[in-house]
């Protein structure tokens, strides 16, 4: 499963960006009401961006995804210190 986004960080204090996943279910069987538990599957340096950009897109590959499967994923924008905020989750049906 590939994933792409495209990133801004006009302040430029965000070093990285933490990938996680919750399942929902296989498709047919989902539960999108249910409480997500999402854990942590990788993880994209960004600080290393030009400063002449002010967006690009930014990919992660989930090699662990299995066709069949809903998942939800989230981004984690997060500072050098790890204080990081939760970005919007997106829900991708893996067919």
């Amino acid at each position: 499963m590939l994933l792409k986004w495209n990133f801004r960080d006009k302040s430029r204090l965000i070093s990285h960006i933490k990938i996680e996943r919750s399942d929902a279910g296989q498709t047919g069987n989902e539960c999108s009401d249910c409480p997500q538990t999402f854990v942590g599957i990788g993880r994209v340096d960004v600080k290393e961006e030009p400063a002449d950009k002010e967006k690009r897109e930014l990919s992660f590959t989930d090699n662990q995804a299995v066709k069949g499967n809903t998942y939800k994923y989230r981004l984690m924008l997060c500072e050098e210190n790890e204080n990081c905020s939760e970005a919007a989750a997106a829900e991708i049906n893996f067919k």
